[in-house]
């Protein structure tokens, strides 16, 4: 025993001295450390997901900065989840496909460490997926994942979860018949587990479901079969079991079937179901529905019954104002039969109700808005540091590449001093060497600087477009923001994956360009319309463009001119071939670049000048990396001022 415990310390101090200081175990070190902070970040995310994004925020940036694949991927999986608790389905979506795109990526020999994060994708990952995909609305989508979970997944109970989800799934896509299979296998499991409150789930949603196949009497029986019992259970406890029993289980399963009886527009049966369910528990928000369905009777008597005992316990939490409809009506047959004070006393009760309901509402877009901006903040910023993390490593290994061609040059040299009295011939090669390398250093520092103003641009374009976002966020359009938000990710996804090429088909330029103006043109489109016109005689496949050439050019017609017009503009865009030219031209009949400038801010004017300056730039690098001729030429469309004309003139390099 002695030698073993021997061997097993010396074999920890030869691996712990092969390790120590090395920069793989300061990663493993690191891993380790934020492996902890996620694990217990994990175990109180749903408590408070709103706290959990910001420390998750943090966690995700520094992983991206030390280049910790393990605590990164954990953190976009975790950051998923948050956003799903938070019914952000879009956001989660986005960080989950991160988290999936990461997991893929190859890991580091540390990562299978005990104590340190697993290589693969957690199981729960389809099972959050699920959720995600069902408040999308996409149930088809969310019942394949789901199926997928429940393939990995080795628990029976989170299996029966996921049954359960599918079968509610099947439910609100109206596919009651599948449903209908699920609950009854669902319902044999339950009984054999003896699981008595699952027992009564699966009996409601049977019924709710035979219901909505307009087999009212059948569904009427499955509900029946879910309260039984009930009144027997709940005889002698407290008030406050009462609640939780009533609440748990009657509760849930009325308004499941209630619901089901409103949308076939059984009035009788849901007034007596309500009714019976009233014997039960005592619910000041039961005797406000029962007042709407007494109205549509035309019970009048038992309306203002049913509305005098809600107002003795009068509930505020409402978010619907459709619900409180019953209160004015009945305040207009009070008035017509001749109450006047009863009838003043409920529509005092109803604009109270009201402004609640308004507040409430007005509480949640702000919360709704306020979690939206932050999510696609985050987003943004760590799209923008994932991409410059990335721009940074490549200019590394390009400086380790050029201090290799010094050090081969030094060694030429050295070489040729010692050699140069002997061999004219290799003094011949060597010179013959040294331009070679020079023109290749010479090359590499014009596409380094190439890159640079590519890197310049890429953010300038994206914060010009979260500007459109934010601008959607502030009017409360959330809708209109998520849509702009999805093509815009596209769009950024595109630019990104196209800016490390000095060249691109000409198709994927045209498609960039197409959703860029399609999203101009949906935040300004009082202000102009647009076409784009392209020779049908062109292969966009095999022609080729320097990537972002023709967006700028684009970008200023539309901000600059088109945006100040009084009249609605217009924006033209055609791209054929002049000889062996590819020719662009983007004309608009703005007010002109004089105009622009005399209205422009300082700040406006720098940003505006910067831009045409990098494009420049870009331009002349171009030529003289691929020694290519490409010519731009800027005129006023019109003699007066207005308008403007961009020509582009490109020669196709030899590839």
């Amino acid at each position: 025993m002695l030698k073993w415990l021997l061997t097993w310390a010396l074999s920890l101090f030869i691996i712990g001295a092969g390790f120590a200081g090395g920069p793989e175990y300061q990663k493993f070190v690191l891993e380790k450390e934020q492996s902890k902070k996620l694990h217990n970040l994990e175990q109180t995310l749903t408590l408070n997901p709103e706290q959990a994004i910001t420390k998750l925020d943090g966690i995700i940036k520094y992983s991206i900065q030390k280049d910790l694949q393990g605590s990164l991927s954990y953190s976009y999986y975790l950051m998923g989840i948050a956003y799903t608790e938070l019914q952000q389905p879009q956001l989660a979506l986005h960080f989950m496909s991160l988290a999936k795109e990461n997991y893929a990526k190859p890991k580091d020999k540390f990562k299978n460490t005990k104590g340190t994060f697993s290589p693969s994708l957690p199981i729960n990952y389809y099972r959050v997926m699920g959720a995600i995909y069902t408040q999308l609305s996409q149930y088809e989508e969310a019942n394949k994942t789901y199926t997928t979970f429940k393939e990995l997944s080795h628990s029976p109970a989170l299996i029966r979860e996921a049954n359960y989800a599918i079968a509610q799934n099947e439910y609100a896509s109206e596919n009651y018949t599948q449903a209908i299979l699920w609950y009854q296998e669902l319902l044999q499991e339950e009984i054999h587990l003896t699981n008595e409150i699952q027992i009564r789930v699966c009996y409601s949603r049977l019924a709710a479901c035979y219901i909505s196949l307009d087999d009212t009497e059948k569904g009427l029986v499955y509900y029946n079969k879910s309260i039984q019992g009930i009144d027997e259970q709940i005889q002698f406890q407290s008030e406050d079991m009462k609640k939780s029993i009533g609440y748990n289980t009657l509760s849930k399963n009325k308004e499941v079937v209630s619901k089901a009886l409103r949308k076939q527009n059984k009035i009788a049966e849901e007034l007596e179901l309500r009714s019976n369910a009233l014997t039960l528990i005592d619910d000041s928000m039961e005797h406000l529905r029962l007042a709407q369905l007494y109205l549509k009777e035309g019970d009048e008597s038992e309306t203002e019954k049913s509305l005098d005992h809600y107002f003795s316990h009068i509930s505020y939490h409402l978010i619907d104002a459709k619900e409180i409809e019953v209160i004015r009506e009945m305040a207009l047959v009070l008035q017509k039969q001749n109450n006047p004070e009863k009838a003043f006393q409920y529509l005092v009760r109803f604009e109270e109700l009201s402004d609640t309901i308004r507040n409430r509402l007005a509480t949640l877009a702000q919360t709704s808005s306020r979690l939206g901006t932050m999510g696609y903040q985050n987003f943004l910023q760590l799209e923008i540091l994932r991409k410059n993390k990335e721009i940074s490593d490549n200019t590394i290994a390009l400086l380790m590449r050029q201090s290799a061609l010094k050090e081969d040059n030094l060694k030429s040299q050295k070489t040729i001093i010692f050699l140069l009295g002997a061999v004219v011939l290799i003094v011949i090669i060597a010179l013959i060497y040294i331009i070679q390398v020079s023109r290749q250093r010479r090359i590499a520092h014009q596409q380094l600087a190439l890159r640079s103003l590519r890197t310049q641009m890429n953010p300038h374009f994206i914060f010009n477009a979260l500007n459109s976002v934010n601008s959607f966020i502030s009017v409360s359009d959330e809708r209109s923001a998520n849509q702009f938000l999805t093509e815009f990710s596209t769009l950024m996804r595109a630019v990104m994956e196209n800016s490390e090429h000095d060249f691109i088909p000409l198709a994927k330029e045209i498609e960039i360009l197409e959703i860029y103006i399609g999203l101009e043109h949906f935040r300004f489109k009082d202000k102009f319309d647009y076409d784009l016109t392209i020779d049908s005689s062109l292969d966009t496949d095999d022609l080729v463009i320097p990537p972002m050439l023709i967006q700028p050019y684009v970008e200023n017609a539309i901000w600059h001119g088109l945006r100040y017009t009084e009249t609605k503009g217009m924006l033209h865009i055609s791209i054929s071939m002049e000889f062996d030219n590819l020719k662009i031209v983007v004309q608009d009949n703005g007010i002109g670049r004089g105009k622009s400038e005399e209205i422009k801010t300082k700040n406006q004017r720098k940003t505006s000048s910067t831009a045409l300056k990098n494009i420049e730039e870009r331009v002349t690098l171009f030529n003289q990396l691929h020694d290519l001729k490409v010519a731009v030429q800027i005129e006023n469309l019109h003699d007066n001022g207005t308008g403007t004309v961009v020509t582009l003139l490109i020669p196709q390099p030899e590839l």
